[in-house]
């Protein structure tokens, strides 16, 4: 029998009770998801890269990312849903420097790390529980948090991953906190208090990737996770994700992902 996510909001939380895992189909999510993996055994699919599925597994899941899971034994998974401003921002920024620089967010933890992840994770579903009627219950799930990212991060770096230069972590953690708003780059360089032409360069050193390019990405996936998930009109969701035009959006959709928008939903819809 599957157990689904139990979802409360509290401010600017959300938080996930432990659920049973049969297949999770392709989806997006509109915040973080942080989850370990207590049981069970398949294949954990995420931006189209194929991960193992399996006991101590622990993985943080962002906006930008789509995952599917394809189990050949049910397994148990315990998580957390999350707005990004819960946790610090050193934090995520490092996180989606990372993952821009192509660093998987996904590691296999051994005792006695797994345990105390588990026990950070455990104590979270705690507040749920008691409906955050304890003092500081907010700060309280904040700090368990950032220590179940520590812990993340500790066991990228001991796999070999590097850490994200600090300019870089500020400029990807402000473009994803903006990128639906009329965002340039002399904008940005202005925002962070640097040279136009530095940023444009130290931006394609470390991405491989122009300003622009990056930000058209950022916009495409936030409207694929909207055309998957919501009811709004393409037209809407070519705006709320920060297109000057519709002409420009679809164009860029059509370069990226072979269809248009409304094919791109249809065809999502058809697989449900």
């Amino acid at each position: 029998m599957q157990k689904t996510y139990l979802l409360r909001n509290y401010t600017d939380c959300c938080v996930a009770a432990e659920r049973k895992w049969i297949d999770c189909p392709l989806h997006w999510h509109d915040c973080c998801e942080v989850e370990l993996v207590l049981s069970g055994k398949g294949r954990h699919i995420v931006n189209d890269v194929t991960h193992p599925f399996g006991e101590g597994y622990l993985y943080l899941l962002t906006p930008a990312d789509c995952h599917v899971v394809h189990t050949d034994e049910p397994g148990e998974v315990i998580g957390v849903m999350f707005e990004d401003k819960l946790v610090s921002d050193e934090l995520y920024g490092q996180f989606l420097t990372l993952e821009q620089l192509g660093q998987n967010l996904i590691v296999h933890l051994e005792e006695p790390v797994f345990g105390k992840v588990r026990g950070y994770l455990e104590a979270i579903l705690q507040e749920v529980d008691n409906r955050f009627t304890g003092t500081f219950s907010e700060t309280y799930v904040s700090r368990l948090l950032d220590c179940v990212l520590i812990e993340l991060l500790r066991a990228l770096d001991s796999d070999g991953g590097v850490a994200a230069g600090e300019t870089m972590r500020r400029v990807i953690l402000w473009l994803h906190r903006h990128y639906t708003e009329n965002v340039t780059l002399p904008g940005l360089a202005a925002e962070l208090h640097l040279n136009p032409n530095y940023l444009s360069r130290l931006f394609h050193e470390a991405t491989g990737q122009t300003f622009k390019q990056y930000l058209t990405a950022l916009r495409l996936r936030h409207a694929c996770r909207l055309l998957a998930n919501t009811e709004q009109s393409v037209t809407e969701i070519c705006y709320a994700c920060g297109f000057d035009s519709y002409s420009n959006f679809s164009r860029s959709f059509r370069r990226t992902y072979h269809v248009s928008p409304t094919q791109f939903r249809q065809k999502k819809e058809k697989s449900c």
